[in-house]
């Protein structure tokens, strides 16, 4: 009865599953994120910062980063979403990012290299919406909408498969973009 809107193995051990539910304003289906040990025989929801994760990416080091939050959030703090990070060991998810809509998240594989794309809140303009990056894990972030003017409502954000210095976007009607990131590392 959850709303799941990511599905991912961690990487190396595809017995673990992690699934990342999104959360509506006027739903009572719980939102959050789920995690399968047992190849998605069972399920167990994990305490997290936000009601709503719209993309989870665990990797091979055991850390863990999930993006979320509620369209049209407001001025209410409770609704705020954002990136956050789980390192491994860790006991409290860290905020790396705040806004109202976090709906696509990229972080690369090698390299402290994350994307991130911001929904529009038109309640309440927390960040400006569009796509965001981080070369530094999540310290600091910069707008880089060159080339993109117009484009929201955002559906996918991918490192290349084989380039990893090639970062690809899709939208809802304006569009598909790809990135090559000059700090990436290639391979």
């Amino acid at each position: 009865g959850t709303d799941i809107v990511d599905l991912v193995p961690v990487p190396d051990d595809f017995n673990t599953i992690y699934a990342a539910a999104a959360k509506h304003l006027a739903s009572r289906v719980p939102g959050g994120l789920f995690v399968s040990r047992d190849a998605g025989r069972t399920w167990t929801k994990l305490d997290t910062p936000i009601d709503s994760v719209t993309q989870v990416v665990p990797l091979a080091d055991g850390r863990i980063f999930i993006a979320g939050g509620l369209k049209a959030a407001g001025k209410k703090l409770e609704n705020r979403g954002g990136v956050f990070v789980l390192e491994k060991g860790a006991a409290e998810w860290k905020k790396l990012l705040e806004a109202p809509l976090v709906s696509t998240l990229a972080v690369h594989p090698v390299d402290p290299i994350l994307f991130c794309t911001v929904e529009p809140d038109r309640e309440s303009l927390l960040l400006s919406p569009g796509v965001w990056r981080s070369e530094d894990g999540g310290k600091t972030w910069k707008r880089i909408n060159n080339g993109i003017a117009g484009a929201f409502s955002f559906t996918f954000l991918k490192w290349h498969p084989t380039e990893k210095n090639i970062l690809w976007l899709g939208t809802y009607g304006s569009g598909y973009y790809f990135w090559k990131d000059p700090k990436a590392s290639v391979h």
